[in-house]
């Protein structure tokens, strides 16, 4: 028999509700992936591991992230952490607009929002 892996069995357990979620059975989600259904069952009780490659093609045949596969589901999405901030940062901008306009410049120019950015300036009167 197997060890399993608590990483293993967390992410099992994540690809199967995702699997379940997308309405695939074993039989249906293996063949799109081009493995056994035994894999798949074995995969999702965490008694293999899968590679990276893997893991991509689950990632894009279920429409998850790999975040949500690795860690479960993030309550917010980058773009929902950044509109918070936003807001705050609005919000009290009457006491901090120069240090917060400053603060904000120097995240986008060092691409701490990844993929999302937005102009301050757009947001706001300058």
């Amino acid at each position: 028999m197997q060890q399993k892996k608590e990483l293993n069995i967390q992410m099992g357990s994540r690809i199967r509700k995702a699997r379940l979620q997308a309405g695939l059975t074993q039989e249906a989600f293996a063949e799109l992936l081009h493995l056994g259904p035994k894999h798949i069952s074995a995969m999702e009780r965490g008694t293999v591991g899968l590679s990276m490659e893997t893991l991509q093609y689950i990632c894009q045949v279920l429409h998850v992230s790999a975040d949500t596969l690795l860690f479960g589901d993030i309550e917010k999405s980058p773009a929902d952490a950044l509109s918070d901030l936003s807001g705050f940062l609005l919000k009290n901008l009457p006491k901090w607009k120069k240090s917060s306009i400053k603060y904000w410049k120097f995240l986008q120019k060092n691409k701490c929002f990844g993929r999302y950015s937005w102009n301050i300036e757009s947001m706001i009167s300058v």
